[in-house]
């Protein structure tokens, strides 16, 4: 069997394969976990957990037949438990106060979110702007972040799905919920 990387968190820094991560230098978090399937049967899972520190990225690829399945979910699951409870909150919220305290525009995959609402950045049919009291939900769903929202007095509806493995996707369920309290 391969070996897994060695992973240890302190209140300050993560460790992986002896390598020091301050968190207050992380300044994005992706991770993926997706199931690949030949014939209907799971022949695979991947399972990737990425950090971006200034100057690069540091990337975790837990996947291939030679590694013990029970332990890459345990492991991968380990590195998502430390990135939503020491590094998420301070990329939240520093977000957050960019929006509220500075009065700028943040914008996390092809999302850009401000005081007055969000956008959706690139081609997408109709209408591309929603205030805050427009919002819907913004939720985790397989691989991906869905955005939902309710316009013009219509039932809610779909409006982007974000892949996880997208810088900072996994920050917007609570960040757009602290956005549409603060905002809407």
């Amino acid at each position: 069997m391969a070996a897994l990387p060695e992973i240890y968190a302190t209140g300050e820094a993560l460790r992986i394969d002896g390598e020091e991560i301050a968190y207050d230098a992380i300044t994005h978090v992706a991770y993926v976990r997706q199931v690949r399937r030949a014939s209907g049967a799971i022949i695979d899972v991947v399972r990737r957990f990425e950090l971006g520190v200034e100057g690069g990225r540091r990337t975790v690829r837990l996947d291939g037949a030679k590694v013990d399945a029970e332990a890459k979910q345990e492991l991968w699951a380990r590195l998502v438990e430390i990135s939503q409870r020491a590094i998420e909150p301070r990329l939240r919220n520093q977000s957050l106060e960019r929006v509220q305290r500075y009065g700028e525009a943040v914008a996390i995959a092809r999302l850009e979110l401000d005081r007055a609402g969000f956008a959706v950045r690139g081609a997408l049919p109709r209408r591309r702007r929603f205030a805050w009291s427009e919002h819907g939900r913004t939720f985790f769903s397989t691989d991906r972040i869905r955005v939902t929202v309710r316009a013009d007095g219509k039932p809610e509806r779909k409006l982007i799905d974000i892949p996880t493995e997208d810088a900072n996707a996994v920050l917007l369920p609570r960040l757009m919920a602290a956005c549409a309290e603060a905002f809407g």
